[in-house]
């Protein structure tokens, strides 16, 4: 036969195999035996099925047994991937960022570690949905709300840039953590510190 007819996708296993153990629960549930096995000929099969409903303690105990997840398509907790690189000054790409709830990637300088939190912020990504996203472009200096960068409109020399993940709290689809003073759009935290990755940015 036709060797192509027999290969099978990993998906369509994970159907299949699915679908059997919904089928098992079933059987379970009807006090079934699998397929396969023999049916003792002096009992009828009537006698292998419910007689009396069960309790919603029994039906979450055989379901447990038989309940299926599929890998989440949201992240449970925030990430972010910040790859040295070079750029010609206006924008950089942060290779991997995961937002829980959606948001907005934030660029800071290394004023950042001094202290200066509002400052630091050099550019910030479009709204975000919630999920992991790769190869996301942020302009830099341009387009942050509340932030004045005296007229300078590119990075200017080599230096290390670090990437945040941020909410958008108030759900209007715009970064205010500066305009705000930082009440809104806070950023994404882990173990109680924000989620942060840095990395060195070759200007050319």
């Amino acid at each position: 036969g036709d060797a192509s007819k027999l290969q099978v996708t990993p998906a369509a296993l994970g159907i299949h195999s699915i679908e059997a153990r919904h089928a098992s629960f079933l059987r379970t549930l009807k006090r079934q035996r699998p397929w396969g096995w023999s049916q003792p000929p002096e009992r009828n099969i009537d006698e292998y099925a419910i007689d009396d409903p069960m309790s919603m303690e029994e039906v979450k105990q055989i379901a447990s047994q038989y309940i299926v997840t599929a890998d989440d398509e949201e992240p449970s907790m925030p990430s972010a991937m910040f790859a040295d690189q070079t750029s010609d000054g206006s924008s950089v790409t942060v290779a991997s960022a995961s937002l829980p709830e959606g948001g907005f990637v934030a660029i800071h300088d290394s004023s950042l570690l001094d202290g200066n939190v509002l400052g630091s912020v050099v550019g910030v990504s479009e709204k975000l949905d919630a999920g992991t996203h790769s190869d996301v472009m942020v302009h830099l200096y341009a387009d942050v709300p509340g932030q004045d960068f005296g007229g300078q409109s590119s990075l200017e020399e080599d230096q290390t840039l670090i990437a945040m993940p941020h909410y958008d709290t108030n759900g209007n689809g715009t970064y205010d953590f500066v305009s705000s003073g930082g009440e809104a759009d806070g950023p994404y935290t882990k173990d109680g510190q924000p989620v942060v990755a840095d990395a060195m940015i070759t200007v050319e």
